[in-house]
């Protein structure tokens, strides 16, 4: 009984969080390399490399 009320819980949460973010689709746009920009500097300041 206890896993099916969490379920619940799980799933009415989901479905607020989509729609608070639905009212901004449209408004943004993601580029395709998003998880790769920018991917030398970054590794850079890991490294201690400063491009001053």
């Amino acid at each position: 009984m206890e896993e099916k009320d969490n379920q619940q819980e799980n799933t009415s949460h989901h479905r607020a969080v989509r729609s608070r973010l639905g009212m901004l689709r449209g408004e943004f746009v993601i580029p395709d390399d998003f998880d790769q920009m920018e991917q030398e500097t970054i590794a850079d300041l890991f490294e201690g490399i400063s491009k001053d």
